[in-house]
């Protein structure tokens, strides 16, 4: 399971590059950048799951915070879609992409915690033999 940790850091590395140019980019780079240390560290076997739990958590705030436009986005019937570029007409689109970033970032940590040792017990704990 190092290789699926490893990709998900090197994808969320990517991700975090790329949000550069983002018109926030602050938080998309530290979230993604966060995502991807944590997938770096399961795979290297550190237990990670308190941190998890944090970013997890911040995930599901600003998943909170882009409700209405994910909504606006799913209502819309102006021929809107994802490719589209960026609009002051449309932020939603903007919005539907940062939820769907967001998704896979918890699709992501639930990973880590499930197959990067977050959720297993510490092997190197000492019992007396």
């Amino acid at each position: 399971m190092k290789i699926a940790n490893f990709i998900i850091a090197g994808v969320c590395f990517l991700f975090a590059f790329f949000q550069r140019n983002d018109p926030d980019p602050m938080l998309w780079v530290t979230l993604y950048a966060a995502v991807g240390a944590l997938a770096l560290l399961a795979a290297l076997g550190k237990q990670c799951l308190p941190a998890v739990v944090l970013v997890a958590a911040v995930c599901i705030y600003v998943l909170g915070t882009c409700q209405a436009g994910l909504i606006e986005f799913l209502n819309n019937d102006d021929g809107q879609t994802i490719a589209n570029p960026m609009s002051k007409d449309h932020e939603y689109v903007e919005v539907f992409r940062e939820f769907g970033g967001l998704t896979i970032a918890l699709i992501f940590l639930a990973v880590i915690a499930w197959t990067g040792g977050c959720c297993r017990p510490n092997k190197s704990g000492g019992g007396g033999g």
